[in-house]
């Protein structure tokens, strides 16, 4: 009996921990999710082309992932602004960071694929499939929290 105020406390500080992560944020997910599925038709770009298809064929793709990925980040810089001081800045920041770190490597897989080719083993090897698959890792996690 003399140790039932602990389980008020602990559930008061395990409400606590949830608020060390921000809140899942649909705008940011769906923008990191159309980002991935831009990747995900140039993959299957490479799957239908009897050869290695031109760079022409993929900046449309190039184009919508670059937009949506870059939507994201200004979305989630606005968040960090908002948690700021906050226990869930530190979460937040990571977002940004991983969404920024997705922008980084797109643009770099676009310059050197507009510049030297990419052929489908380099595309699946590069960077950009599995840097833009963190910030949605992050970002459904916090979705499956908040459910």
């Amino acid at each position: 009996m003399r140790h039932l105020w602990t389980m008020p406390l602990s559930a008061l500080l395990l409400s606590g921990c949830v608020s060390l992560l921000p809140s899942y944020n649909v705008e940011i997910a769906d923008n990191v999710d159309a980002t991935n599925e831009s990747l995900a038709k140039m993959g299957a770009l490479y799957e239908v082309s009897p050869t290695v298809p031109p760079f022409d064929q993929f900046r449309p793709l190039y184009i919508d992932a670059i937009a949506s990925i870059t939507l994201a980040e200004t979305i989630a810089q606005s968040q960090s602004e908002i948690y700021a001081g906050k226990p869930s800045a530190g979460a937040m920041s990571a977002i940004r960071g991983a969404i920024g770190n997705c922008k980084k490597a797109l643009l770099a897989q676009a310059t050197h694929h507009r510049d030297n080719g990419l052929d489908k083993t380099s595309f699946e090897d590069g960077r950009a499939r599995g840097t833009c698959t963190t910030p949605k890792v992050m970002e459904d996690a916090l979705k499956e929290r908040d459910n």
